[in-house]
């Protein structure tokens, strides 16, 4: 195999990379073969074994390419953490996390082939943590602690907001296949009220 320049190696990978996404939200990781990926990414078995040792190293390469995607600065949450009103924004929260969740939906997909097939070994070290590490985010927990303004601390308030959202509008997405409208924003303006008030009337 001739030697590739850096610039090519990155691109021979990506390509390879995407082709795997595709073939693993469809049959699985265990429904898949490398012959099929090296097939979907138009290279020769030979090839990709230049550039990935096996399946697992490459499903590890694939966390590691959807680390770097989520850590860039255009990413919907991060730019929502950096200006957080926390807990006056949950309608606007819940919209960056339903665009997160559009904008990268292969991964959600493959983050349910890991928890089915590997038991989630591949992803829960990378990327569940209680409350999303953000300055901007932190500060106003801290700002909240001292008004005293809710009756838990604001990390925990924080993380039942974001994981309920998350889950809800996952399932919506992925599961249902609903479009944004009207009848979604009625949904989470409802678990903000909940949030914020409680379910006892």
């Amino acid at each position: 195999m001739p030697t590739l320049t850096p610039e090519r190696r990155a691109k021979a990978r990506e390509n390879i990379e995407l082709a795997a996404i595709r073939c693993f939200v469809t049959k699985g990781f265990h429904g898949t073969t490398t012959r099929e990926i090296a097939t979907e990414a138009g290279v020769s078995t030979g090839a990709l074994y230049a550039h990935y040792p096996g399946k697992d190293e490459l499903f590890a390469a694939i966390i590691d390419r959807y680390r770097v995607v989520f850590a860039q600065a255009d990413n919907p949450l991060i730019l929502h953490f950096a200006k957080s009103r926390f807990p006056d924004d949950i309608p606007e929260l819940a919209e960056a996390i339903e665009a997160v969740i559009r904008r990268h939906r292969d991964f959600w997909l493959l983050w349910y082939v890991d928890v089915l097939e590997f038991g989630g070994k591949h992803f829960a070290d990378s990327f569940v943590q209680n409350v999303p590490e953000h300055p901007a985010l932190h500060a106003r927990f801290a700002e909240l602690a001292e008004t005293e303004r809710l009756r838990v601390a604001p990390e925990a308030a924080f993380h039942t907001v974001y994981l309920h959202l998350f889950n809800h509008l996952i399932v919506e997405v992925l599961f249902r296949g609903r479009k944004p409208g009207v009848a979604r924003r009625a949904e989470v303006q409802t678990i903000a009220d909940i949030s914020l008030r409680g379910i006892l009337a």
